[in-house]
């Protein structure tokens, strides 16, 4: 596999308040977050309330052409003794597709624009049911990354599936529309039919999905 050739490392967190003594502390959250490519990150910012880790990770079950390693970004809030995940959850659309795929529906319906929550849970529910029987996600990475014309900051990504195990409710390629809101992702339309309005198939810009910034806030 192509992502083989990268030094993939795994990588945790915790977030703890002060405990009974200074070697047991309380812990609020213990984290997988994945893996990390060394030389991409990690970066840390943190506030009172909140903290952000960006990193270059990689693309979940993918083995394309193209975009192979991505950033990650995990922001949380600390409240009292609750630590949520929050926005955003990626720095680019084709990072966001993959992280919407990735988390149960309990954590993405926040992140779905209210007026597709029915489509898009009914197609999550189908994404979701294939990765708890397989272990991985159905989508193998992404087939192109297409800017939309129009006012909006939008795309369409389209992202071909596993022909291995593929059951017969699973297209061969499902489309997403991903509107860009400041600095925060929202999942539009996923169908199986690609929607008009944004014809094109580029996939150059691509590459700059494992880009970090220089510097980050919390």
């Amino acid at each position: 596999a192509e992502w083989c050739k990268y030094d993939l490392r795994g990588l945790k967190f915790e977030v703890v308040r002060p405990g009974p003594s200074p070697t047991s502390p309380k812990i609020l959250l213990d984290w997988v977050a994945g893996f990390w490519i060394p030389g991409g990150g990690p970066l840390l910012a943190v506030s009172s309330d909140r903290f952000r880790l960006v990193y270059d990770d990689h693309f979940w079950n993918y083995d394309g052409p193209l975009a192979l390693v991505r950033a990650d970004v995990q922001r949380w809030s600390v409240v009292g003794d609750q630590v949520v995940r929050i926005q955003p959850v990626a720095l680019y659309p084709g990072g966001f597709v993959d992280e919407w795929v990735m988390w149960g529906w309990d954590q993405v319906a926040p992140w779905t624009l209210p007026q597709f929550v029915p489509q898009d849970r009914e197609w999550h529910s189908r994404l979701d049911e294939y990765r708890q029987k397989f272990g991985y996600a159905p989508i193998n990475g992404l087939d192109f990354v297409q800017p939309c014309p129009g006012p909006e900051k939008k795309w369409l990504v389209g992202s071909p599936t596993n022909s291995e195990n593929r059951p017969e409710n699973m297209p061969k390629e499902i489309f997403f529309t991903v509107f860009q809101k400041e600095d925060e992702f929202y999942m539009g339309e996923v169908g199986s039919t690609r929607p008009p309005g944004c014809p094109g198939e580029a996939g150059a810009e691509l590459q700059d999905e494992a880009v970090l910034p220089k510097t980050i806030e919390p």
